[in-house]
């Protein structure tokens, strides 16, 4: 029931008990009255309301409605103590036309008729309680709102005005006078993305300052089905590169853009350098296997910016491609996992050596092959820090055959298969022998260069994974 003309042609729903007495209001007294003065009029000399009666006056129908002596309105107004005006300027016309229409209720009604289900010119239903809290039924997000003052001013023609605390707002958007990061770290809803953007302190900077954004928050069910996919239980296990990478590309950082701002045609920058895209229902096209990826509850939108909240975790394009093929396979914990961040920087560049030699493969594309059946045993991060080893230690054929010595190809060998005496031939041609004690020699000096720290540590569907604390080198390096 919208309606953006004259108050005139608007009809009024009204089912209130009305009494001549009011001893069961708290009324607060009268501010002022004046029969001679327009709306208009009154609230031009009043700076307390200067906020909101700039968002009117910045509607010309509104402007004419609050100048015209013949017409008859009820205004819900807001002071500048309930209103922020960074948030007000983050709205499009359509939007704000919408906030201004929730305000106003066709006709004069007075106190005594403030009472029971009353319809704003918007066509939005207001329960008023007799003690002036208001509640709008069809919205799922309970606020405080309240009737402050009963006729802050009347006119005998023009109007009333009625002091409200709070924005007459539904669904499409929330306010709040907080920031974004603010919004997200008391949110049950996203616990789990706070706790992960404040493990970046640039990014958590970049929700806190000042300047206008768009997040998009993934609630606690994306989270759950991301751990679900990756097979793991804590998110903080993941690379941490890969992981700053994946939260920025949640973050806009240049405009506030509400969800009917999103179209197939328009892509959305991010701070994280690709583009976020959407589909012809405005729902994210770019989350991963998800192109689909819809909107749930309510968007906030704060004096920094607006958060909407989403039902999957958004992975950049170029991540996702390197997840995917990777997912289920012996590469899944190189490319994806922290503990194992060093090996794939010593991976990245011994494609050096790949690229420039005809017929050799690269080892990430080697460990995820599927139809392989492959064994692995990897030194984690501690090791090479606690050996001092630094990527420029080798060059990238080194690192090839280096890694390529930790492969046993064409063998799934668990840890019960580990026997000593038993001989493994590597991807490169080394020798690893399971010695006596039942660590693990390959060099063929006596002694043993590693021992199995974790047996089975990732069991892939083309391989298993042993992570050793030592370095397998072969005999010529």
């Amino acid at each position: 029931m919208n309606n953006y003309k004259s108050i005139s042609f608007t009809f009024l729903i009204i089912i209130a008990f009305t009494f001549f007495a009011c001893d069961d209001k708290e009324v607060s007294p009268r501010k002022y009255v004046d029969e001679s003065l327009t709306i208009n009029d009154y609230l031009s000399k009043k700076e307390e309301f200067s906020t909101f009666y700039n968002l009117l006056k910045n509607d010309s129908e509104i402007n004419d409605l609050l100048n015209d002596v013949n017409a008859s309105i009820t205004l819900l107004l807001l002071s500048n103590d309930n209103i922020n005006p960074s948030i007000l300027s983050q709205l499009n016309d359509t939007e704000k036309k919408r906030i201004i229409y929730n305000h106003i209720i066709p006709g004069r009604l007075e106190q005594s008729d403030l009472e029971g289900p009353i319809q704003t010119n918007s066509g939005l239903i207001l329960n008023i309680s007799s003690n002036g809290s208001i509640d709008i039924p069809i919205d799922d997000n309970k606020r405080d709102i309240n009737i402050l003052t009963y006729e802050v001013f009347r006119t005998n023609e023009n109007g009333i005005i009625h002091e409200v605390n709070g924005v007459l707002e539904i669904g499409q958007v929330e306010f709040s006078t907080y920031n974004v990061y603010d919004i997200i770290a008391n949110s049950s809803q996203h616990r789990t993305f706070y706790s992960l953007i404040k493990r970046y302190p640039e990014l958590a900077g970049i929700l806190q300052a000042g300047n206008r954004k768009t997040i998009f928050a993934p609630n606690e069910n994306a989270f759950d089905k991301l751990k679900l996919a990756l097979g793991i239980e804590d998110l903080t296990l993941i690379n941490p590169e890969i992981l700053r990478e994946i939260l920025a590309f949640h973050i806009h950082n240049n405009q506030s853009l509400t969800a009917n701002s999103f179209d197939e045609a328009t892509p959305l920058s991010t701070i994280q350098g690709e583009n976020i895209t959407f589909n012809l229902s405005g729902n994210i096209a770019s989350g991963g296997t998800n192109t689909n990826v819809k909107f749930t509850g309510n968007p906030t939108l704060t004096n920094n910016g607006i958060v909407h909240e989403i039902e999957s975790v958004l992975i950049p394009p170029s991540i996702f491609e390197a997840i995917s093929s990777s997912l289920g396979t012996l590469a899944q914990p190189i490319v994806t996992l922290a503990e194992f961040s060093f090996i794939k920087k010593a991976i990245a560049k011994s494609d050096g050596f790949a690229n420039n030699r005809e017929g050799v493969i690269h080892i990430l594309d080697l460990l995820s092959k599927s139809e392989e059946s492959m064994t692995l045993f990897l030194p984690n991060n501690e090791v090479f820090h606690n050996g001092q080893i630094d990527i420029d230690d080798y060059s990238s054929e080194q690192w090839y055959g280096l890694i390529g010595n930790h492969l046993i190809l064409n063998q799934r060998i668990e840890s019960d298969n580990l026997t000593p005496g038993n001989h493994y031939f590597t991807f490169v041609g080394g020798i690893i022998t399971v010695i006596p004690s039942g660590d693990l020699d390959s060099n063929g000096i006596i002694g043993a260069e590693a021992k199995i720290i974790q047996a089975e540590h990732y069991d892939g569907n083309n391989g298993v994974l042993h992570t050793i604390s030592g370095v397998l080198k072969p005999a010529e390096i």
